[in-house]
């Protein structure tokens, strides 16, 4: 038996955990590193290089890429502070590596802020290194990377704080960063209970548009894990939909409720807007339109019934509230047409 195959032995040993084989395919790397904090395995963080350096290129990535950007090199700062024991393998394993590893791994250790993992940058003796960036997206990459190692929700706030960044001075990359911060929350709220309870927990501090945006994020979040239960380790399904159906809307009062159909502005002399329209079954397909034309009914946003959907406030006939990226936003009916 080779080195390769008597190390990894030997860390899971020191580390005192039961000797099993890491992850292979892209789905079970995956799980490892979303649900870490639920299930460690820290044991598995070098010999599992092996098939995330495999995996990479074929998505036009490299493990060398990942040192210069968030996610997941902030995940193995945090395994690291927590794992000498793997920080030491680290330190023997090295000079051995291809210069892409060490490039990742070494830019892991200085992220991690622990006393051995400083002794083993020391050793490694590599090249000075830039100070840490603040780019918006790494930022929040990089909070994503210290929440799936720790499962400590004060990463999660993080991005929560990002909802409330000011567009101005116009900055193209915070304005993204704004964007993907709602839809990671989104995604993640789903797939962890931590998350879904820190955006609870934050609807009450936060105001304006950040605020609307949580209350749907968590309202919508509530409802996917109890129709599509997660992949969470120790998720009680049964205790989601008795939660949804707890807080469950009262059922719409008896009697017609007006056509949403026509087109919408924000103020009717705009040159663009919304154009609701029937898309069968009771719903109305809402597409944005501008100088150029209109989106295809469904491909700007999801069909909707509007009426009862938390992202639309229907105020009265002619007017109503549609939840977008800086919350909610008031639209006035301009007509039937464009």
């Amino acid at each position: 038996m080779g080195d390769a195959m008597i190390l990894p032995l030997l860390l899971a040993a020191a580390l005192g955990a039961t000797p099993a084989p890491a992850p292979t395919t892209p789905a079970d790397i995956t799980r490892w590193l979303t649900y870490y904090y639920l299930e460690p395995h820290p044991e598995w963080a070098l010999p599992i290089l092996d098939s995330i350096e495999a995996e990479m290129p074929k998505h036009g990535r490299s493990l060398a890429d990942e040192a210069g950007r968030g996610g997941i090199r902030t995940f193995y700062a945090h395994v690291f502070a927590a794992n000498p024991a793997v920080v030491a393998e680290v330190t023997r394993a090295l000079p051995s590596l291809s210069s892409g590893r060490q490039a990742f791994l070494r830019e892991a250790l200085r992220r991690c802020d622990a006393p051995h993992c400083a002794a083993a940058l020391r050793a490694a003796a590599p090249a000075p290194t830039p100070p840490l960036e603040l780019d918006p997206a790494s930022v929040l990459d990089d909070a994503w990377g210290a929440f799936m190692a720790t499962g400590d929700k004060k990463h999660v706030q993080v991005v929560i704080d990002a909802l409330s960044w000011s567009h101005e001075p116009f900055d193209e990359r915070r304005i993204a960063a704004i964007g993907s911060a709602r839809w990671s929350l989104e995604s993640n709220a789903y797939q962890h209970g931590r998350v879904l309870e820190a955006c609870e927990e934050a609807v009450s501090r936060a105001t304006g548009p950040a605020r609307d945006v949580l209350q749907v994020l968590v309202a919508d979040a509530k409802a996917a894990r109890a129709s599509k239960p997660p992949a969470e380790p120790g998720f009680d399904a049964a205790r989601a939909r008795a939660a949804v159906a707890a807080v469950a809307p009262p059922p719409p009062a008896a009697g017609p409720r007006p056509s949403l159909v026509g087109f919408w502005k924000n103020d009717c002399t705009d040159g663009y807007g919304l154009q609701i329209a029937p898309a069968g079954q009771g719903l109305y397909s809402v597409s944005f339109c501008g100088p150029g034309g209109c989106f295809e009914p469904g491909s700007y946003r999801p069909d909707s019934a509007i009426y009862g959907d938390p992202h639309y406030r229907v105020k009265d006939a002619t007017t109503i509230e549609v939840l977008g990226g800086d919350g909610f936003s008031t639209y006035h009916r301009c007509g039937d047409h464009r």
